[in-house]
């Protein structure tokens, strides 16, 4: 039991000491213009813009921070080593270490983060690395099954992403029958791609928490890192808005992921008729 502990207590460690690194960095030494892009649009350090960048930020710190944990474990596992986490003690210790340890930090720099924003900022941070830590682990232990899901889940981002047109015709961005058409159509799609899915593979099992795990994976760590490593302004490396990962508004948002857990069980249960294998 002490080397268990003592794993998981080193992944929360490491994920605290990265993330406290990069916040310290993001949020204490790093001029907050060039990464967040203050003062671009007309944006200041507490408006809605700006807010969704300190979210983001947890994301690309958490997608930085799982794909370290994943090249480890997978080094490990091609050595020979064993590597089998329990992710509840990993959350036990992660939780206390860096939540706190975040929010302290975004009190720190200039202009010190509010307590409501530093403490959602730190619940995005942390609940990021959990999720992503977990899927590890699981890509890890059964990695075919496991990239499976994910590939079922690739069927699924643009509808997480592109939801958010519904709330565009309020901005006279597009009209109303042009965001329901888009958002009918990406939706079609998700539920076709799962269901051919489901027919061709029919003998293997799709596990729903396994799926939404990697949605989330690849919607908000994998896609924000992408984007943090590929664009820039001004020659410099920015975080993204959230607008382009999720709806402003909070009612399209809960929608938006009740649908898609909805979509995903009752996909899932559908028992398609399993191949018969052939008799020796």
């Amino acid at each position: 039991m002490l080397m268990k502990v003592r794993k998981e207590l080193i992944v929360s460690v490491f994920a605290t000491l990265f993330s406290v690194g990069a916040y310290i960095y993001g949020f204490v030494l790093a001029d907050r213009t060039g990464i967040f892009l203050y003062e671009h649009l007309g944006a200041g350090p507490f408006d809605w813009l700006t807010t969704g960048r300190y979210w983001m930020f947890g994301f690309v710190v958490a997608g930085f921070v799982s794909l370290t944990c994943f090249v480890t474990m997978l080094f490990l596992k091609l050595s020979g080593k064993k590597i089998v986490l329990d992710w509840k003690i990993i959350a036990k210790h992660t939780i206390v270490l860096l939540f706190t340890s975040s929010i302290i930090i975004t009190r720190l720099g200039q202009p010190p983060l509010p307590y409501p924003l530093a403490i959602s900022t730190a619940f995005t941070l942390t609940f990021a690395i959990l999720i992503g830590i977990s899927f590890v682990n699981d890509l890890i232990i059964n990695w075919l099954p496991t990239v499976r899901h994910a590939m079922v889940a690739v069927g699924f981002i643009p509808f997480v992403i592109l939801f958010r047109v519904l709330e565009l015709p309020n901005s006279g961005l597009t009209s109303v029958k042009t965001a329901v058409v888009i958002v009918v159509l990406i939706y079609l799609l998700a539920i076709v791609w799962m269901t051919v899915y489901k027919w061709i593979f029919r003998n293997q099992e799709i596990k729903e928490i396994i799926l939404l795990k990697a949605i989330v994976v690849m919607v908000y760590l994998v896609l924000p890192v992408l984007h943090f490593l590929m664009t820039v302004f001004e020659n410099h490396p920015y975080i993204s808005s959230s607008d382009n990962f999720f709806a402003n508004n909070l009612l399209l948002r809960i929608s938006n992921w009740l649908i898609l857990v909805l979509t995903v069980f009752g996909i899932n249960s559908i028992k398609f008729k399993r191949k018969s294998s052939l008799s020796s």
